[in-house]
């Protein structure tokens, strides 16, 4: 259990009221609201937020406390954190659903970072916890100040049952951030998450969108060296001579950085190995380049599909 600083406050479980005297003081002669924690006089942290957080949660006095008509929403002032969302980022699914059910709890306050309950459950990968505030009616498109949903931080963490859940409740798995304009599928598939995005490219995700730069998914796994979110990519017949703004597909930087096995998966699949880049290079010089090109001529002399 915590400790608390106010005689009054230690003795709420005990009494209806909180340490208040007819006049609306606490035992230590200060006003306070209930369920602030006092120490010298100065208003501390609400109780509701001390017993939901720490490892040795209180679970029964927080029922209490909500019970009693105690405000579950106030943010805590460094963090913006609610007692809500420091319970779904701890995957405290006991607590969440104690908070929720009383239809105090907000979902939707963020955090000083813009971030939701839903988010902070989805980036931690806390997949019943994610379920429970969706049936909540949490809203699973939501956005935080760089744009990003709780579907891009569970794609990017690479937590695919997460990610499957936001997806039957209707998250949008093509909405991308603001101006850089990345996709669940573009961070998946870069951070090599081939779970993830097979899931994703099962629900209809399209594997052609761009980000500013012009680089696809496919581009940065190839880049990446994800040779296994590469083949999930083949598999939906994704265009294999896209170009960023420089004019590099994805087998160039696949050649550019000696990644093989992608190197061979694209050839096989039809990749041109001749395409140049706006600098006239192709796939065959930027490996020689870096020391790679005996290495990209035995790939398209030994898996080149015939002429």
């Amino acid at each position: 259990m915590f400790t608390v600083t106010c005689k009054g406050c230690q003795e709420y479980l005990s009494k209806p009221w909180f340490g208040k005297d007819e006049g609306g003081n606490g035992e230590d002669g200060h006003l306070h609201e209930p369920g602030d924690i006092m120490d010298g006089g100065m208003k501390k942290q609400d109780m509701i937020m001390v017993a939901c957080k720490g490892s040795e949660k209180d679970h029964a006095l927080v029922e209490k406390l909500l019970a009693d008509g105690h405000n579950p929403n106030k943010p805590e002032t460094d963090s913006g954190l609610t007692a809500l969302s420091h319970s779904c980022y701890d995957g405290d699914l006991k607590m969440v659903q104690l908070l929720l059910k009383t239809g105090k709890a907000n979902p939707e306050i963020k955090n000083n970072n813009g971030l939701t309950s839903l988010m902070l459950a989805s980036h931690q990968g806390h997949h019943e916890v994610v379920d429970a505030l969706l049936k909540s009616d949490a809203n699973v498109n939501s956005t935080d100040q760089e744009g990003w949903t709780a579907l891009m931080t569970a794609a990017n963490n690479g937590h695919a049952r997460t990610l499957q859940i936001l997806l039957e409740h209707g998250a949008d798995p093509n909405k991308s951030t603001g101006e850089e304009r990345h996709t669940p599928l573009m961070v998946a598939a870069q951070n090599g998450h081939a779970a993830v995005v097979k899931v994703l490219l099962d629900h209809n995700t399209n594997p052609e969108l761009e980000d500013m730069e012009g680089i696809t998914a496919l581009m940065r796994s190839s880049h990446e060296g994800h040779c296994a979110v590469v083949e999930e990519l083949l598999v939906k017949d994704v265009q294999l001579e896209s170009v960023n703004k420089e004019g590099m597909t994805a087998l160039m930087w696949a050649a550019y950085e000696g990644h093989e096995n992608v190197c061979v998966a694209l050839v096989r699949k039809g990749a041109k190995y001749d395409t140049k880049d706006s600098y006239g290079d192709d796939a065959m010089a930027l490996a020689e380049q870096q020391g790679f090109g005996e290495m990209m001529t035995r790939i398209v002399e030994q898996n080149a599909p015939a002429k």
